[in-house]
């Protein structure tokens, strides 16, 4: 998990500094998972189905297309398994964001709109 956790720090400075536009209120999971090159994706949140897009784009190299660029019969493929009635990706996403934020390492703005130090 430790691993998992360091990916997804490193690349979270890396979308702030290159991609993501400045926001007051902070990103949505959904944001940050489209944002996501698919080689992190798939070391950070992981795939439960084959997919011989995903294969060809690792066999490939080079650079990885974003979640967003992904054809979205693709994307739907791969971000679409769900875990108890809700969608696993996002889920997945928001239990490591919440250990990022224990460590201090993020802030997480609640439902309310206030910070969560955890």
């Amino acid at each position: 998990a430790m691993a998992r956790l360091q990916i997804l720090h490193s690349h979270l400075i890396f979308l702030l500094k290159t991609e993501l536009e400045p926001q007051e209120v902070g990103y949505s999971t959904a944001d940050l998972l489209k944002a996501m090159h698919l080689n992190v994706f798939l070391q950070v949140i992981g795939c439960c189905v084959r997919s011989e897009y995903v294969e060809e784009q690792l066999a490939n190299g080079g650079d990885m297309p974003r979640m967003r660029d992904i054809p979205t019969s693709e994307r739907d493929q791969i971000m679409g398994q769900y875990f108890s009635g809700a969608a696993r990706s996002p889920f997945a996403l928001r239990r490591l964001l919440v250990h990022l934020s224990k460590l201090g390492l993020v802030d997480m703005i609640g439902e309310d709109g206030e910070g969560n130090s955890g």
